[in-house]
């Protein structure tokens, strides 16, 4: 008995129409093909491999993102917009590369090897590399792979690539690449008083420049201290000594300029994106930029310097200071000195702001030595105007004032 005229209604009309005759809730959408494969809906679905990959990464930004890397607590809103950046651009990359995932999860050293190697190719420093590789290792530990990721060196034909120099070796400090500060901020003011402005407090503050947006002079005025607990990098809050007339002249002058309803130095109108960006347009216009080699930050390297030079007498080594009759124990007082004021948590970090450390040698008998006279819990020791904290003159402060 042939089966198949059973399966068909009236004139050999089909089992499935006549199904839906007898059974109208069967609907087109249960015929249709589903979306995923559903002994394995992971390898069923409909988006191309890059779309799927995509997709699941932004499940694990969403999940992981506002972690930090090493501490229980939130991470910055900058960290985690370049972390998702970098992973974007490197998942991405590897599928130009002939890598197409379709889970980031399925990520491993082979990956890392590739990716490493495009980087190489790109001729990055080796501090963007670096940097690329810490979020990597971030990454991995999303997807349970902790420690997967090596050292950068390991994955590189040149090793050398991934060095990261911490050792200044050339000036970075406005005068000591031959610039005047005071003419060049009286200069910026005539374009902008209010960037003008910041850029003093970096200067005479050693203040990041996000440090000096969101100021709020009136409430970090501590009277002998200025309170830096809006913008710190990290989150490392930190107190600068208020020691000499040109730091209180321009802390004053900024709590009237202060936003009267945020308390920062952040006008109404502007977002702080915005007003990045409109600083750094400022900036450039004023031949600030890094294709002129002189910076924003390098106010923050000649507070160093300023500080260094306060401390010891002599200007840092990187500045060409003559330190042969400099202590070595004197010199790295100095730069824990130098490096507490400037928030960072590492004394090495000095030496990307002053230069080289001096060789140990042995102290001379004769003449004390710093760390018997200078209390370290008061850093840095005062100094006169226009040593530490800057002395910006006259012209400025008509600029601004």
């Amino acid at each position: 008995m042939a089966i198949a005229p059973l399966l068909a209604g009236p004139g050999h009309e089909p089992a499935l129409s006549l199904l839906k005759r007898f059974n109208p809730s069967t609907t087109d959408s249960e015929d249709a093909m589903p979306t995923t494969n559903t002994k394995n809906p992971s390898r069923g679905s409909r988006r191309s491999a890059k779309s799927e990959l995509l997709y699941r990464l932004t499940q694990l930004l969403r999940e992981h993102n506002h972690r930090h890397g090493r501490f229980a607590k939130r991470c910055s809103d900058a960290t985690a917009t370049a972390r998702g950046q970098i992973l974007r651009q490197g998942f991405l990359a590897l599928h130009e590369l002939g890598y197409k995932l379709r889970d980031p999860a399925g990520f491993g050293n082979r990956h890392m090897q590739v990716l490493a190697r495009h980087w190489e190719e790109q001729r990055l420093s080796a501090a963007e590399i670096q940097r690329r590789f810490s979020v990597f290792r971030v990454f991995a530990t999303w997807v349970g792979k902790h420690g997967m990721v090596a050292r950068a060196g390991q994955y590189l034909a040149d090793p050398a690539a991934a060095e990261r120099s911490y050792v200044a070796q050339k000036p970075k400090g406005w005068s000591g690449l031959g610039i005047d500060v005071e003419q060049k901020l009286a200069e910026i003011a005539k374009l902008d008083k209010l960037v003008a402005l910041q850029l003093a407090l970096q200067r005479v503050f050693g203040l990041r420049a996000r440090e000096a947006w969101l100021l709020h002079p009136r409430l970090a005025d501590q009277g002998t201290h200025l309170a830096v607990n809006w913008g710190a990098k990290g989150g490392r809050d930190r107190t600068v000594p208020i020691e000499n007339p040109a730091q209180r002249h321009i802390l004053d002058i900024a709590k009237r300029w202060a936003n009267t309803s945020t308390g920062s130095l952040i006008p109404d109108a502007q977002s702080l994106k915005a007003w990045k960006t409109h600083y750094y347009r400022v900036c450039r216009d004023c031949g600030i930029a890094r294709t002129t080699g002189i910076v924003a930050h390098g106010l923050r390297h000649e507070e160093a310097n300023a500080i260094y030079k306060s401390i010891l007498g002599v200007d840092a080594p990187v500045y060409g200071g003559d330190t042969a009759s400099v202590d070595p124990a004197d010199e790295r007082l100095a730069r824990q000195i130098v490096a507490e004021h400037l928030g960072h948590s590492r004394p090495q970090i000095a030496s990307a702001y002053l230069g080289p450390l001096l060789r140990s040698r042995k102290p001379s008998r004769s003449t004390p030595s710093a760390a018997e006279t200078t209390d370290v819990t008061s850093s840095p020791v005062e100094a006169p105007a226009g040593v530490a904290g800057g002395d910006l003159g006259e012209s400025f402060s008509k600029e601004i004032g």
